[in-house]
């Protein structure tokens, strides 16, 4: 699990060390969360 903090209104984030495989990525913004799916190749 890793956890980044930012009050930027976009943030990429560097999947680049990770092996291939599905993951998720949550995203919690004014008290609302959204979770998408990231399938790396």
């Amino acid at each position: 699990i890793r956890t980044y903090k930012t009050d930027q209104s976009t943030y990429q984030l560097s999947v680049s060390d990770l092996p291939q495989g599905m993951y998720f990525v949550r995203v919690i913004k004014g008290g609302k969360t959204s979770t998408q799916k990231l399938i790396k190749k």
